[in-house]
């Protein structure tokens, strides 16, 4: 009774090891997705928490620093009259 080895291909070997580094490849690329996605969650958080405390700031601040309320100055000479140099106050 002969027992036969079976050679193995080393074409066989070298694709499980391609494959292999695709799915590395595919495991990284996937983890830098969900921590980029981590990442914007947290930074819209904090823009939004930003915006509102500026926005209560704002708010503070145009109440107390609110402008009277002035009459516009009138203007020397009303519009459409013709201004002449020697009528321009010295």
């Amino acid at each position: 009774m002969k027992i036969r080895l079976r050679r193995r291909n080393p074409r066989s070997s070298e694709r499980g090891f391609a494959m292999l580094v695709v799915i590395v490849l595919l495991a990284i690329m996937a983890a830098l997705a969900v921590g980029n996605n981590v990442t914007i969650a947290t930074l819209q958080r904090e823009l939004r928490l930003i915006e509102r405390r500026q926005q209560q700031r704002v708010g503070v601040l145009s109440v107390t620093n609110a402008p009277i309320s002035v009459k516009p100055p009138t203007p020397l000479h009303p519009p459409g009259s013709t201004v002449l140099s020697s009528n321009l106050p010295q």
